[in-house]
């Protein structure tokens, strides 16, 4: 019982966490002992370490494919740099997101391919901001303009810089040639009421066209006239549960 009425704790802020070695040994509860003294000063030791710093560079990496520029930004994904499909050809990508730190409250992202093919240039954008921590209460805006595999999931594609068949890597398999045309803009908003429990809200309104009309085609008739645009605007609720889930600060 005692739990459920527990008081929600107050999340720190990265102010708050930040502080000089002498408040913390001041502050500390019980004193450390010689060998751990030891193992603290071997970590500061190995954080001068220039090919330590980049040797962790390197694993931030390869794990998140995105490539950390003086704390400013990330370069990536990298992984998504060149891909090749029927429409397109080859693919060569190109994005980039906000990261002065792991506590920023808001973040820009977004990226700009070209098709060696196609020769048409497409992009996507994303501006979202967290408005509480402790809730996770954010609100966010994202447009695109890219060739995408509609249907490809299950649940609707409301992920404005998520993977596409497009960006794929160049190893992979499977048919990719029914792409289509996507002109997208979504607002949502995402909340957090219980901890590891988000509830989401999009709203999106996107047109699609064929980009492949060789092979597929989406047109057909409206009012006696033939149209090869569909027009498609929806409210999306998600209710996403991540048990055991931990989010860190630094």
């Amino acid at each position: 019982m005692g739990k459920i009425f527990q008081k929600k704790q107050k999340k720190k802020t990265a102010e708050e966490l930040t502080q000089s070695d002498e408040f913390w040994e001041n502050t500390r509860t019980e004193s450390l002992n010689k060998s751990e003294q030891n193992i603290y000063k071997m970590l500061d030791e190995l954080n001068k370490i220039p090919k330590f710093q980049q040797a962790l560079k390197l694993w931030g990496t390869i794990g998140t494919g995105y490539y950390n520029i003086d704390n400013i930004m990330d370069i990536g994904n990298l992984y998504r740099t060149i891909g090749i499909n029927e429409v397109e050809g080859t693919r060569l990508q190109f994005g980039g997101r906000t990261f002065f730190s792991q506590n920023d409250m808001w973040r820009i992202q977004g990226y700009g391919a070209y098709g060696l093919r196609d020769k048409q240039f497409k992009y996507a954008f994303e501006a979202k901001t967290m408005l509480d921590k402790v809730s996770r209460f954010q609100i966010g805006i994202g447009t695109r303009r890219d060739v995408l595999q509609t249907g490809a999931k299950l649940t609707p594609d409301e992920d404005i810089i998520g993977r596409s068949f497009a960006s794929s890597a160049l190893f992979q398999r499977g048919d990719n040639g029914n792409l289509s045309n996507i002109n997208q803009i979504n607002i949502f908003s995402s909340i957090e009421p219980i901890k590891n429990l988000e509830i989401r809200l999009d709203g999106v309104t996107r047109s699609i066209q064929s980009a492949n009309p060789q092979i597929f085609n989406l047109m057909y008739y409206k009012n006696n006239n033939l149209r090869k645009t569909t027009n498609d605007s929806y409210l999306s609720l998600s209710i996403i549960s991540k048990p055991k889930a931990k989010i860190f600060q630094k």
